[in-house]
């Protein structure tokens, strides 16, 4: 089963990213992981050494307070640092009656004050802003 896991655009502005201290590089290797690569093939596609993937994941799980990647990885993903895709059993996204406003507001093809803020606002709450 192929599965798609992505850091979430807007990890670095949620609260509990800026509580967790996770940096970008160690959410890389954890998305990777989860994906289903060892360490050794994450540190080729991230052009890193093998034991700077093993660092990276030992720091993520210390900055968690997991007891393994595993339970890291639940945690990311119940903190909205990590989203995941799984292209196989994805059911039609279904938004709140605010996300369809704002959306309706952005569609309408102006970049004023507004919808700027309305973007920012968007990104700073994890809510996916490509129309």
């Amino acid at each position: 089963m192929a599965i798609k896991v992505e850091i979430n655009r807007s990890y670095e502005w949620t609260e509990s990213g800026k509580l967790s201290g996770v940096s970008r590089r160690e959410l890389e290797v954890l998305a990777l992981s989860a994906e289903g690569y060892e360490n050794k093939e994450i540190a080729e596609i991230l052009g890193l050494q093998y034991q700077s993937v093993k660092n990276h994941m030992f720091s993520l799980t210390k900055k968690l307070k997991a007891n393994n990647s595993s339970q890291a990885l639940a945690i990311a993903v119940g903190c909205r640092l990590l989203k995941i895709d799984n292209p196989e059993t994805a059911e039609p996204v279904v938004y709140t009656k605010t996300e369809k406003f704002l959306r309706l507001l952005l569609s309408e093809g102006e970049d004023t004050q507004l919808t700027k803020k309305i973007k920012k606002w968007m990104l700073m709450h994890g809510i996916d802003v490509d129309i």
